[in-house]
């Protein structure tokens, strides 16, 4: 598969340039344990590990930050009646995640 932005850039904080190197996507409504990493560059599919102290529920938002971390908010429960007040920050480079004060 191939993507027409592989060379698109994202403008961080500072005002520098970075390319956008892969795009990260978290689980789906069949499996919310899963996470696909696309790397632009090579035109490469991997599946990453989930960390174990990660929840990922469905519907959440992430939000890519500068230096590889990912804020993973939100969800719905498995039976759409709960919104998920869990924070998460998710390093892409370590797949190391850590717990944060909860939303709500």
């Amino acid at each position: 598969m191939q993507f027409s932005n592989a060379n698109a850039f994202l403008t961080n904080f500072n005002n520098k340039i970075k390319p956008i190197s892969k795009a990260i996507f978290f689980g789906d409504s069949n499996n919310q344990n899963l996470i696909l990493q696309y790397e632009f560059e090579k035109d490469l599919w991997s599946r990453k590990e989930v960390p174990p102290n990660l929840v990922l529920q469905s519907y959440s938002l992430s939000i890519g930050l500068v230096d590889n971390n990912i804020l993973i908010t939100g969800g719905l429960n498995s039976c759409f009646t709960n919104v998920s007040g869990s924070v998460y920050m998710y390093n892409t480079e370590s797949n190391q995640c850590s717990e944060k004060d909860q939303m709500m």
